[in-house]
């Protein structure tokens, strides 16, 4: 798998009763890591999953792999990239914030 190793946890298909766009998998995702939904930041490419990710409260980046930017936009998504090669995770030094990383993203909207 690319090198990357398969959480320790995720909600999969058999934890959810109602999937997307209901927000119960984003809800009990965000549970399960002990986050506030709105604390979260969802990467979809459907509206569906882009209005699952919103209703839980979280913000949403959207990518224009199966959709129009024009049906991201009406499904909420706060941001939309060409695809996961627009986005990159860098590592933050702990004394320039509390924070692991920063998230860098070349996005439209």
């Amino acid at each position: 798998m690319a090198g990357i190793s398969a959480p320790d946890r995720m909600i999969t298909a058999h934890d959810i009763t109602r999937g997307k766009p209901d927000p119960e998998p984003y809800l009990k995702g965000a549970a399960l890591l002990g986050f506030a939904p709105e604390d979260c930041l969802v990467i979809e490419d459907a509206s569906a999953g882009v209005r699952s990710g919103k209703t839980a409260g979280a913000r949403v980046i959207a990518l224009q792999t199966t959709e129009t930017n024009d049906v991201l936009i009406e499904a909420g998504a706060d941001w939309i990239v060409k695809d996961c090669s627009s986005l990159r995770l860098e590592r933050t030094p702990i004394e320039v914030n509390d924070q692991l990383g920063t998230l860098i993203v070349d996005a439209a909207l």
